[in-house]
């Protein structure tokens, strides 16, 4: 299933950063971890959300509440997707959800024309739906979790 993964950006704490370094760092190539640039290939849940390994996210990242959604890749989660760590401040169980990404979803790839495109479609659907208040963002900055498909129908609409 491929899913359109929107959220505010928040710094990655240090818990996570260390889980990810003691072990899953050292299942990806170095030169792949090069290539990010400073990002990290996870997702940090602390939510009973447990997306099978194959799932692929369309992520769209804001800086901040109500700044543009940017296009931020192609993502798939691997088959060692799940990997627990320290509970967060709150005391709620938490997981890294391991990804790799991807440059296509199966031979399609996504121009700089559609990724402007998804961004404005997501941009349009957050504010004609108010999901831009804060108090219907997830604990976690998500903003829209849902399959591409649904997205992109009840975001023409």
């Amino acid at each position: 299933m491929v899913y359109v993964l929107g959220f505010v950006v928040a710094e990655v704490d240090q818990d996570a950063i260390d889980a990810f370094q003691a072990g899953p760092a050292a299942t990806y190539a170095i030169s792949r971890l090069t290539a990010l640039e400073g990002e990290y290939p996870f997702y940090v849940n602390d939510s009973d959300w447990r997306p099978e390994a194959g799932t692929i996210f369309v992520e769209l990242t804001a800086s901040k509440m109500r700044s543009k959604l940017r296009y931020g890749g192609i993502w798939r989660v691997r088959e060692d997707g799940s990997v627990p760590i320290k509970p967060g401040a709150d005391g709620k169980p938490r997981n890294l959800i391991l990804c790799d990404e991807l440059l296509d979803i199966d031979g399609w790839r996504l121009p700089k024309q559609e990724q402007s495109e998804l961004s404005r479609l997501s941009g349009a659907y957050l504010t004609k739906h108010g999901l831009w208040d804060a108090t219907k963002v997830e604990d976690d900055g998500s903003l829209i979790e849902m399959p591409l498909v649904e997205f992109l129908i009840k975001a023409a609409v």
